[in-house]
């Protein structure tokens, strides 16, 4: 029942904003938790829960451009399990170049696909002039090369993208680590897309 009700909540915010998305391609008219691409972080959260997650920011492996801040099972949010929030590591003011609605699967990859499906074919009524890319990887992450990342890549004519993965992590990523499989919605601005292909995992 939660995860139907997940569903449904996803869907009724895309259906309810897709007007506006058929008569611009702006990646700025696409939120996740009412944040948007160019938002302040310091709009959203309290200084206290920004601090921690400044505390607890991860970076990339090699390049410390951007940061990533996670919000994991925050009172603000309503359709996700977490949000990571990325952003310039020097911006003072916390804007926002990516952000990630994340939802956990324990071992249920099978079930992260179905909702995958489901949001890449309301999306891709949405924004049918982007270019739609589908691909299976190896997630950077897991060194091991047995974890896959299953992903749709929207890319916009602006250069903007968004993205739909799931994650399936291997048992031993998922022992050691305590990573369960994810189910992750992403809008990502045109500067931090081309930071992630080209400069943090290269």
């Amino acid at each position: 029942k939660m995860m139907i009700m997940r569903i449904f909540l996803l869907i009724l915010i895309l259906i309810i904003n897709s007007q506006s998305w058929t008569k611009a391609d702006d990646i700025r008219d696409f939120q996740i938790e009412g944040m948007s691409i160019g938002d302040s972080v310091l709009d959203y959260f309290t200084k206290k829960d920004i601090k921690k997650a400044i505390k607890e920011r991860i970076t990339y492996p090699n390049s410390q451009k951007f940061s990533m801040l996670t919000f994991y099972l925050h009172k603000n949010l309503k359709i996700y399990d977490s949000v990571q929030i990325n952003h310039l590591t020097k911006d003072k003011k916390l804007i926002i170049y990516g952000i990630s609605g994340i939802n956990y699967f324990e071992n249920s990859i099978n079930e992260c696909k179905k909702e995958k499906k489901i949001i890449v074919n309301e999306l891709s009524e949405i924004f049918q002039n982007s270019e739609k890319i589908n691909r299976k990887k190896k997630h950077e992450y897991d060194k091991t090369g047995k974890s896959f990342t299953y992903q749709t890549l929207f890319n916009l004519i602006s250069g903007d993208e968004i993205r739909v993965e799931c994650y399936d992590w291997s048992k031993k990523m998922t022992k050691k680590n305590g990573l369960d499989d994810q189910l992750v919605v992403s809008i990502l601005h045109k500067d931090f897309s081309n930071f992630l292909t080209n400069e943090a995992y290269n």
